[in-house]
């Protein structure tokens, strides 16, 4: 980057609004419309204002004109947790391993057993 440049971090906004930003695209609006619906202001199908809102009005406006990262629902979240210890627990369980790794991965095992979660891989 040079001294010109201006990193822009996107903005992370829930799916709900990324959606109601899709859907008012395809109906051709522009920033200034979709601005508008935000603030009961206009009407487009499909659109809600209130789910516009979900989100200040900075957020919005950096989303509309850099782009923007979806949040990951809960479910993604769990997918991608699940992963991670799976690979940890496989990490400290697998090949030579000393006792500080058995203790890890009794930790681990014990942790889940406790808190009623069941892991494939791990502990199901």
């Amino acid at each position: 980057m040079n001294d010109n440049q201006i990193a822009v971090t996107l903005p992370t906004i829930p799916k709900e609004v990324a959606d109601a930003i899709e859907t008012a695209r395809k109906q051709g609006a522009c920033n200034g419309t979709i601005i508008d619906v935000r603030n009961d202001d206009f009407t487009l199908a499909g659109v809600s204002g209130a789910v516009l809102r979900l989100i200040s009005l900075d957020t919005l406006l950096s989303a509309l004109i850099n782009g923007y990262a979806v949040e990951k629902s809960a479910e993604e979240l769990e997918r991608e947790a699940h992963a991670a210890i799976r690979e940890m627990y496989r990490y400290h369980t697998t090949g030579v391993t000393d006792e500080e790794d058995d203790a890890y991965a009794d930790g681990v095992l014990d942790t889940l057993n406790t808190l009623g979660i069941k892991i494939e891989g791990v502990n199901a």
